[in-house]
């Protein structure tokens, strides 16, 4: 899954065109930990029914964790505090479900 994640469906990483071996691996170990961001939040809103209409239905459970997660983190501008949403993105990273998306 994660191949095919990062070349076409989700990361398009040959179109940054790096080939310095450093910078490589620094862009894979960020990239993976993205990846593992979004398939466990996308994980999670499959197991807790928050996204159940049937375009969602569709979507792979990374591409759903990726764009819900996008979707959260955009701030509109002049807008300091934290959205609800956005809160319950940090508190599922605090909890030990968040932890068992690296155990699987």
């Amino acid at each position: 899954r994660l191949f095919g994640h990062l070349k076409r469906n989700g990361f398009d990483l040959e179109s940054t065109h790096i080939t310095a071996g450093f910078k490589l691996e620094k862009l894979f170990g960020l990239v993976v930990l993205a990846f593992l961001f979004s398939f466990g939040w996308g994980s999670y809103l499959r197991r807790t029914g928050v996204k159940t209409n049937a375009a969602s239905k569709r979507k792979s459970v990374f591409r759903l964790g990726l764009e819900d997660i996008l979707r959260r983190l955009q701030i509109p501008p002049g807008k300091r505090e934290i959205s609800p949403e956005l809160r319950e993105f940090q508190n599922w990273i605090g909890t030990s479900q968040f932890t068992s998306i690296f155990l699987v």
